[in-house]
């Protein structure tokens, strides 16, 4: 008899604390409390990681809801957006990466970390067709990978500078699909349907004992995480995708100032289902459900005074904190690989197929070069980024007898970036300013087209004209050093300034230069071209008509030349 009196003592105080509930005071400390109670489990389930139905048990109680909105909110947010936001946590990095579309390069242009790989999305890439261009493709700059991309790459191993190209090739496991996917079916469908089970009998409990409220913010709920886990069931959006397949280039990647170092290449990793814009709205909405099952769960507690209804609302939070944390331990990560199979050739036996895939991961690492490169992406319109053969290669442009210029017909530019990358990717030793100023250049001619590697800087002249010396800083300005923008530049608009122009020299057979300029991002068409010898190249990079670029000396022009057309050289075989 005492004992009866004592506990309904006791539920008298608690039901009285609640009743005393204040929803703007008390919120934030139940919340932290509850933060603590199988965040882990309801993290990883909300994020897919044990399949959709994992979806629907992360948020059967309400114990670890706060941290599982949070993650919502990183998971749901573009890349760009998650920093900036500062909700970028690495357990969303974890599922979803954090990269940049190339065609998102104002979004990230304050990141001070730099990439840590480029990467190639290709749809439908059993069936499609890239011997010329990818079809449905998308380029990305890798800031973070997903940890499934992680755990494959770490079983590859680097290639350092001066090694030899060799390509890998993920290679899907042909039973796993068998093995996996009926089980993983049934097991969808069981613990749907046990939801099913367990949530009506707890709203059936909570209607009868008077607590609507309760009863009704649970079954809301889970009727939305129900439907949400039925879409992406119904959709296979449970694992990894084989048609699309993304290719990789990773290692320390070379930059006009850096010559990079390691790097790996893999080929064909199924596409993370996690990334599909369904999982990502799903995220997003259940932000807002989650804030509301949270706050309207407390506030129907404050108002309630129904001790049975409490405590049959506290028995099952804990029934399913129970079960959420065993399907945790119990469960397999659905995109797990622990066991990879890897193919490795070196370049000599890389099929047409993924050598296209590999020129296109190439020119992606172009283009990430000339997002950071001083001279600014505006001085790079008009060149040729993405090459598909280097047209009747030549040394030299055939001398002119007697002349003192000739015209030239300008088909295009193949810039320094693309040089650099290749050459990074065939494992040259050489990179980031040997390569600054070095390009080739592809001439209409009356025999028809040829190529010849050359040299080319980047010069303008300010407003107000220049002296050599800058008398407060004792800075020589005509000859600056490679890696500065022009005078005229801006955080915004670099090397926009007055008379921003190229500067090419182009070998001749007998020894002399062809010698001309082009707008800055306007380089094809006809052009004069000046006809000068080594000396006559020298007095011109010294007399201050070509301003702020590091060249003084024909010397310098021929070494630049010697970079050309080693980088030619691996072009050459990437293009085979």
């Amino acid at each position: 008899m005492e004992d009866t009196i004592a506990n309904s003592t006791q539920i008298t105080k608690i039901k009285g604390a609640l009743s005393t509930f204040n929803f703007g005071g008390n919120l934030i400390e139940i919340a932290a409390l509850t933060s603590l109670i199988g965040s882990t489990a309801a993290e990883s389930l909300a994020l897919g990681d044990k399949g959709p139905a994992g979806l629907v048990w992360a948020m059967m109680t309400v114990f670890g809801a706060i941290p599982v909105v949070r993650l919502f909110i990183a998971t749901a947010t573009p890349g760009w957006l998650r920093e900036s936001m500062g909700v970028s946590n690495a357990k969303s990095d974890a599922v979803v990466g954090l990269f940049q579309n190339t065609d998102e390069t104002f979004r990230f242009q304050d990141r001070k970390e730099p990439a840590i790989a480029v990467e190639c999305e290709i749809k439908n890439a059993r069936t499609a067709d890239i011997k010329d261009s990818p079809v449905d493709s998308k380029r990305r700059f890798v800031y973070v990978f997903n940890q499934r991309t992680i755990n494959i790459l770490n079983c590859i191993p680097f290639s350092l500078p001066g090694d030899e190209m060799k390509v890998y090739s993920f290679v899907e496991d042909p039973w796993r699909d068998k093995r996996y996917s009926s089980w993983y079916t049934y097991l969808d469908w069981a613990l749907l349907a046990s939801s099913v089970v367990g949530k009506l009998g707890e709203f059936t409990l909570l209607w009868k004992s008077d607590a609507h409220m309760l009863a009704w913010v649970s079954i809301s709920t889970w009727s939305f995480f129900f439907s949400a886990a039925l879409v992406l069931r119904l959709h296979s959006l449970w694992g990894t995708s084989r048609k699309s397949e993304v290719d990789i280039i990773t290692g320390t990647l070379p930059t006009c100032s850096s010559p990079g170092g390691d790097r790996k290449i893999l080929l064909s990793i199924p596409k993370s289902v996690r990334v599909h814009f369904l999982w990502r709205i799903i995220w997003g909405l259940g932000v807002f459900v989650g804030i509301a099952t949270v706050g309207t769960t407390y506030f129907a507690l404050s108002q309630s005074t129904n001790n049975e209804g409490f405590l049959i609302w506290v028995a099952f939070q804990a029934l399913w904190l129970s079960i959420r944390s065993a399907l945790y331990y119990l469960l397999s990560n659905r995109e797990g690989q622990y066991h990879v199979g890897l193919e490795g050739r070196p370049w000599g036996k890389v099929n047409v197929q993924d050598r296209a895939r590999i020129r296109h991961l190439v020119y992606t690492l172009s283009k990430y070069q000339i997002q950071l490169h001083p001279r600014s992406p505006l001085s790079y319109e008009d060149d040729i980024l993405m090459p598909e053969k280097v047209e009747n290669l030549q040394s030299a442009y055939p001398a002119p007898l007697g002349d003192k210029s000739v015209t030239l017909s300008i088909h295009g530019v193949i810039p320094d970036t693309v040089l650099s990358s290749v050459s990074w990717v065939f494992g040259c030793k050489e990179g980031g300013f040997d390569f600054y100023d070095t390009c080739i250049i592809v001439l209409n001619t009356p025999t028809g087209v040829i190529s010849i590697p050359a040299a080319r800087a980047l010069s303008t002249r300010p407003l107000n004209g220049i002296s050599e010396i800058d008398s407060e800083e004792g800075v020589d300005l005509i000859h600056l050093p490679r890696g500065g923008s022009l005078p005229q530049g801006s955080v915004a608009f670099k090397n926009n300034g007055i008379e921003v122009k190229w500067c090419y020299w182009i070998p001749c057979s007998d020894g002399r230069w062809l010698y001309f300029t082009t707008e800055q991002s306007k380089k094809r068409g006809t052009k004069n071209a000046a006809i000068l010898s080594d000396l006559e190249v020298t007095d011109i990079l010294n007399n201050g008509k070509i301003i702020n670029i590091s060249l003084k000396h024909v010397d310098e022009v021929k070494e630049i030349l010697h970079y050309s057309t080693m980088a030619c050289g691996y072009l050459l075989n990437l293009l085979k």
